[in-house]
């Protein structure tokens, strides 16, 4: 007969009632014993899911700014699939999300985009952009075609890769203009990474 209560942990004897003639095993649950076929694949599991979570470190999909932690993982704060076709551009100024062709539109103090410090971005109009690198959905990623022009900009340090957004890449300030006339400069977005973007101080 099998006791009710089964309170047991591996390595604890397990109820007196419960014996080998009951096909349960030893006395003692073990790995190899009482645990059983289920409970030893429960754990291979478990330790599967925690190595894969350990991995760790800088998503190299052209994401540039500060540590991208979370990698494509994180949570994208912004959204990345066209609302707009005939929308404006990636980089192009706006006032309003529904003129832009991904229907985002970051203002000056928007999240992602502080107005004052060494992160500043744009704090003299609002441009088009998208989320990127994000929601574990390779969609969110640039494309092939995008890379050449644009770049994954990871957030402002602490955002954990949550303010994930593109911005368009420059090798000089004329290259911009090209995007956008108020765009100023052509420097590191954030004063972090290897990949120059267009800013606007």
């Amino acid at each position: 007969m099998i006791e009710t209560t089964m309170d047991w942990l591996p390595g604890r004897q397990l109820p007196s009632s419960i014996s080998p003639a009951d096909g349960h095993g030893p006395m003692v649950a073990g790995w190899k014993n009482a645990a059983g076929p289920l409970a030893r694949a429960v754990a291979v599991t478990a330790l599967l899911a925690a190595a894969l979570g350990c991995e760790s470190g800088r998503n190299t999909n052209d994401v540039t700014g500060s540590s991208d932690v979370d990698g494509p993982l994180s949570i994208c704060k912004y959204g990345y699939v066209v609302t707009n076709a005939a929308g404006k551009g990636i980089g192009e100024e706006c006032n309003d999300a529904s003129e832009c062709e991904f229907g985002v539109c970051i203002k000056p103090g928007d999240d992602g985009n502080p107005t004052s410090g060494s992160e500043v971005i744009n704090t003299n109009f609002g441009f088009c952009t998208r989320g990127c690198d994000c929601d574990n959905d390779t969609s969110s990623r640039l494309s092939d075609a995008e890379k050449p022009n644009f770049v994954c900009y990871v957030g402002p340090n602490g955002s954990q890769g949550k303010l994930k957004y593109v911005l368009p890449r420059c090798t000089s300030v004329s290259t911009c203009a090209s995007f956008a006339s108020g765009w100023s400069d052509c420097g590191l977005p954030g004063g972090h990474g290897t990949q120059k973007a267009c800013l606007s101080p």
